[in-house]
């Protein structure tokens, strides 16, 4: 008896949760589930913002490096967790779009596993999923390569819903999942375009509700990509370009390239690593080494041991893990202008928390007066 007590008493709760759940998604007609390697904060801004200005009353949720709540009168309310982000903040998001009576949510999935992404859709139950692009990253979790971000992004597929993606490579594999699910899919043309967030957000907005022909779409800057910052305390000599958040080798790649350093200046890669990202450690590690656009390689975080055995070299840069930044930068400094090196560029890559935060506030005070 008691034991069928105790039962009623954990089991009661979790069903009334759930059938309150399905009762506070039922009243959100519009649910749009956006997820990919890169880009979904960004998609997920311009939707709700393109959808608010076509009279949809609208809850957004980006879940960034600075998650947020974007409110249906435009407000951003930060949300401050205690301990990792869960999937169970859906529910949340559920409670609080139905007590505000939207009419759409617009969700950044923040689930990286397999196991994760299933249950995230089963609360969500999206009416519209969007994939920014399906480029190789979290490897440990998704599985390594694109097959295995396909095999797990496959996983949000909405039933007879409606699914939005770039033309990129396993676009294909996507709809071949989406025809399965009885799911209208739509493929947006240049997903590598510096205005792909745009581009997505504004074909999904459309079909959602069309745009008044009198005023046509938002007029929405052309995003360049980070861009050089001076680090506080120089004259403009010593630069970073902060590519920490862009976390795949892909991207990343790309986005370096794009911003080429001076004749006459020291490049420098900053690899900061994660213990529990090992995979995308080795990845970032195999392509600087192979790229000679780099004068130094310098590793910090957890990984840092590892890549100085794995990689050797003179271009491999040894420094103490208590060494604050601004240390490791007058040392380098120094090292460049007795070379006869005019300056130096740091581009941070692999993780933003960490080390790459210590970093970023070396050239927060410039970033901050930039913008």
């Amino acid at each position: 008896m008691i034991y069928w007590i105790c039962v009623c008493l954990v089991v009661t709760p979790l069903l009334v949760e759930r059938w309150l759940t399905d009762r506070r998604r039922r009243a959100i007609p519009i649910r749009i589930h956006v997820h990919g390697t890169r880009g979904k904060s960004s998609t997920v801004r311009l939707l709700a913002r393109m959808l608010s200005e076509r009279g949809v009353v609208v809850l957004a949720k980006t879940t960034g490096d600075a998650p947020e709540y974007i409110l249906p009168d435009g407000r951003v309310e930060p949300i401050r967790r205690l301990g990792p982000p869960r999937i169970l903040e859906h529910v949340a998001l559920l409670r609080r779009a139905a007590r505000l009576r939207v009419d759409a949510v617009v969700v950044e999935g923040m689930a990286i596993g397999p196991e994760t992404v299933w249950h995230s859709e089963e609360i969500l139950r999206a009416t519209h999923a969007v994939v920014t692009n399906t480029r190789p990253d979290h490897a440990e979790t998704m599985g390594e390569g694109r097959r295995g971000v396909l095999r797990t992004l496959s996983l949000m597929m909405p039933q007879r819903g409606a699914f939005f993606t770039g033309d990129e490579e396993g676009a294909g594999e996507l709809l071949e999942v989406a025809e399965r699910n009885e799911c209208a899919a739509t493929v947006v043309a240049s997903p590598t375009s510096t205005r792909q967030p745009f581009r997505l957000a504004a074909t999904v907005a459309e079909r959602i509700f069309p745009a008044n022909p009198a005023t046509g779409l938002p007029d929405v800057a052309d995003d360049e990509g980070p861009d050089w910052r001076p680090i506080d305390g120089t004259d403009g000599s010593v630069r970073l370009l902060d590519l920490f958040s862009a976390n795949d080798v892909e991207t990343s790649a790309a986005l370096w390239a794009a911003r080429p350093s001076e004749r006459g200046r020291l490049r420098v890669a900053v690899l900061a690593t994660r213990a529990d990202r090992p995979l995308r450690t080795k990845s970032f590690l195999v392509r600087l080494l192979v790229d000679h656009g780099f004068h130094r390689i310098l590793p910090l975080g957890d990984h840092a041991g590892w890549v100085w055995l794995a990689a050797g070299g003179e271009r491999v840069e040894r420094v103490a893990p208590w060494k604050s930044p601004a240390a490791i930068v007058a040392r380098l400094v120094a090292e460049a202008t007795a070379a006869g090196f005019v300056g130096v560029d740091f581009v941070g890559l692999g993780n933003c928390h960490g080390a790459g935060e210590k970093w970023r506030a070396l050239s927060k005070r410039n970033s901050e007066h930039a913008d």
